[in-house]
């Protein structure tokens, strides 16, 4: 998968996939994916009709520093591991009937020497074992008072993720407050 130059690239050195024969025979369109990531799996079972798009994904044991996906993504440094489960059923005609759970595990999450948000440069920073579950009701995945109790630093969010079809419309309303801790 590339874009324009080279360095756009994703490399996929192996990954597994399956159509579901059921899903074709009743109308609608199913498959799963399997890919090795950072020394981790990722796995998604996808099923879409004509009003649903049903999403089931796990990412499982992924060492960050080994995946360069999420390093370029974030634009940053990472060190740690990172476990995702995502259980989403999208209203494709009906935003307000998306409905799901997101839940976020990371392990010994850092971010080290020579991070960057755009121009600004971010220091080191041991966030350590973070826990997030986001529900996703009436089509908004809620982050209203999730508080996130790192090593150096504490991470307050609230705000909502409005879930749309297709998925690039979605939109995010967020304010995020950052408190150093005692330690820093």
């Amino acid at each position: 998968i590339g874009g324009k130059d080279k360095n756009d690239a994703l490399k996929i050195d192996k990954a597994r996939g399956r159509v579901s024969l059921l899903a074709l025979i009743t109308g609608k369109i199913g498959f799963s994916v399997w890919m090795p990531l950072g020394g981790g799996d990722v796995d998604a079972n996808v099923k879409i009709s004509d009003d649903f798009v049903d999403l089931s994904a796990h990412v499982a044991d992924v060492h960050l520093e080994k995946a360069g996906l999420i390093l370029e993504a974030s634009g940053l440094p990472l060190t740690g591991k990172l476990d995702v489960d995502l259980d989403l059923k999208l209203g494709k005609k009906d935003p307000k009937a998306t409905v799901g759970k997101l839940s976020l595990k990371t392990g010994g999450l850092s971010i080290e020497k020579g991070g960057k948000m755009g121009m600004i440069p971010v220091p080191e920073l041991a966030l350590g074992d973070l826990k997030m579950e986001v529900p996703i009701q009436d089509g908004k995945a809620d982050f209203k008072g999730v508080k996130l109790a790192g090593t150096d630093l504490e991470v307050a969010m609230d705000g909502n993720l409005l879930v749309l079809w297709p998925v690039a419309r979605s939109t995010l309303n967020l304010t995020v407050g950052l408190k150093p801790t005692e330690k820093l």
